[in-house]
């Protein structure tokens, strides 16, 4: 089976996306990139919304990073249901960039997040533990939604494994239990940004 990798959460998705580009592609295999919400544009992205320019860049570059360009918000969002599809058959591995965080380094997911396509065999929850010991107002996206936790609460470790599991692991582990999951907290060290398998269960 084709593996088809969503990156959700916060605190490193776009880092680790590219990272899995890298990876793949020194293993030789052509590594097809996008969003299912929204992401910046760079260079050499594919986002004429051609399978053919897909599949072009896929055969000569052995990757594509695609999307589809957003007029309203200057940002690059996904591809039609049906070219997503298309794209996929020519691609050895697909990466998505599944989620958004405003720039935060942790969240709690809307009903709506995050966005998984059908075909996704593995999420990879991603979690920054940069913000730890700053109060969760600031530093917690869509903090709204936690219900009965003052602003000024602290972030802790204990805190990111929490959001990470209710948001993310728990809830898909009930509605895709098909799916392999992984977690990841993430933390800058000396200028690199590191990653630590964290549990799943």
């Amino acid at each position: 089976m084709k593996e088809i990798i969503a990156i959700v959460g916060a605190g490193g998705k776009t880092t680790l996306l590219h990272r899995l580009i890298k990876k793949h592609y020194k293993e030789q295999k052509k590594v097809l990139a996008i969003t299912t919400t929204h992401m910046k544009y760079e260079e050499e992205m594919v986002i004429s919304g051609k399978i053919e320019d897909i599949k072009e860049q896929l055969d000569t570059k052995g990757w594509c990073l695609a999307g589809t360009f957003d007029e309203k918000k200057g940002k690059i969002s996904a591809l039609e249901e049906s070219l997503y599809r298309k794209a996929c058959e020519y691609a050895d591995i697909v990466v998505i960039e599944a989620d958004g965080a405003n720039h935060h380094t942790v969240k709690v997911p809307a009903v709506y997040e995050p966005v998984i396509p059908e075909n996704v065999t593995k999420m990879i929850v991603v979690m920054g533990m940069m913000d730890i010991g700053r109060p969760m107002g600031e530093v917690v996206h869509r903090f709204g939604l936690l219900e009965g936790v003052g602003e000024e609460e602290v972030l802790t470790m204990e805190w990111v494994e929490k959001l990470a599991m209710d948001g993310y692991v728990k809830p898909w582990r009930k509605k895709r239990p098909d799916m392999e999951i992984e977690v990841r907290y993430t933390r800058w060290e000396e200028g690199v940004l590191s990653y630590y398998k964290g549990k799943n269960k």
